[in-house]
């Protein structure tokens, strides 16, 4: 297996780990809200890659921005979030 990239959304076994290192560091209220989170990120990953949404749009960029924005927050709480420890 490979190493992901910066930015590059975690494999399917990878978030399920996150997930659970997440729980025991934040609780139920945090794996309720990264689970919404994913599900919001399946879905603009699936908007934009359907063709559905007009190049350019209104609607493009909106989800693209969602999409932007989860990402980042990944990548944040990867790196360690406000606490300032990684969790690799």
């Amino acid at each position: 297996m490979r190493p992901l990239l910066p930015g590059d959304p975690p494999r399917p076994c990878e978030q399920e780990a996150l997930t659970r290192e997440e729980a025991e560091r934040e609780g139920a209220i945090a794996t309720s809200l990264t689970t919404k989170i994913n599900k919001l990120r399946r879905i603009a990953e699936d908007l934009l890659s359907s063709g559905e949404l007009q190049e350019g749009s209104r609607a493009q960029r909106d989800v693209q921005e969602i999409w932007e924005t989860e990402n980042y927050a990944r990548v944040y709480w990867r790196r360690g979030g406000p606490s300032g420890h990684a969790t690799q």
